[in-house]
């Protein structure tokens, strides 16, 4: 689909998840109540600084001892909304399993400029990876997952050099191709203009190094969105980076983010796969 002939209000509708889920208000609300329940039950450091931004902080939840792999976490909301705090619940089974998880907050537009926000959360992989005593975790062992504006923000790091190897990113839902983003609504806040677009849209920065990459995104979701990541995927094959590309049966851009959280969804094995091996 070549989105640059659709007329606006259907380009809205394809890149506008909440349009397409019209109960996103209360999944958002599910959201909040999930985390603030697993929070509580959750062993953590909580909003440890890594930057001088207003929001530049993350959460620790340690795994199973100094050896254990760690998982960072980047959350959604189209680069303009939501919190760490509220992305807690998909994280839980995968500290129970073992894993050291990194919950990792960023400033927001139009705070900030995507641009700026790229550079903050590579600011965050680096401090986490010099932090080895606020970070409990095999460094050899490092993993990725982001949903939304948050795989959008993974995909990114991927593009450059890390302190670190990141051994494989599960991208869930995300935005692939950000010069869509000039012709919606979303950019009033956003504030994208087209050199920046450009610049920091995953579809023309590739991986740098050779991730094990899960790309997936809902059957439910709109066709444009879906085509985001399978465009992404062929992108990932091109460069020779191994990427699996799912379309989840059922699932739209919220209810991923629960199957991420499920152990026995196939998402959350694919996840384990990754930081069990050595």
């Amino acid at each position: 689909m070549d989105w640059r002939k659709l007329p606006p209000e259907t380009l809205e509708a394809h890149y506008n998840p909440r349009l397409a889920v019209p109960d996103h208000p209360q999944w958002f609300a599910d959201y909040a109540a999930w985390s603030a329940a697993a929070f509580a039950r959750m062993p953590g450091r909580h909003d440890l600084r890594y930057g001088p931004g207003r929001l530049q902080t993350l959460d620790v939840h340690p795994g199973a001892g100094p050896d254990a792999p760690i998982l960072i976490f980047i959350h959604g909301g189209y680069w303009r909304a939501l919190d760490k705090r509220d992305h807690v619940f998909p994280l839980e089974a995968h500290v129970a399993a073992g894993a050291t998880v990194v919950n990792l907050n960023y400033d927001l537009c139009p705070d900030i400029t995507l641009a700026a926000m790229v550079d903050q959360v590579r600011a965050g992989l680096d401090w986490i990876a010099a932090a080895t005593s606020e970070v409990p975790g095999d460094r050899n062992r490092i993993h990725l997952a982001g949903h939304s504006a948050g795989a959008h923000l993974a995909a990114m790091i991927l593009h450059y050099p890390t302190a670190v190897p990141i051994r494989s990113a599960a991208l869930l839902s995300g935005v692939y191709d950000t010069e869509t983003v000039l012709h919606i609504p979303v950019n009033d806040t956003v504030r994208l203009d087209l050199a920046m677009a450009r610049a920091t849209s995953p579809l023309l920065h590739p991986p740098a190094q050779t991730s094990n990459l899960l790309i997936a995104v809902g059957d439910a979701e709109p066709e444009g969105w879906i085509g985001h990541s399978a465009d992404y995927h062929d992108v990932c094959r091109k460069a020779g980076v191994p990427s699996d590309f799912w379309r989840l049966a059922g699932e739209h851009h919220f209810s991923i983010l629960k199957a991420m959280g499920e152990p026995d969804h196939p998402m959350f094995a694919w996840i384990r796969r990754q930081l069990v091996q050595r």
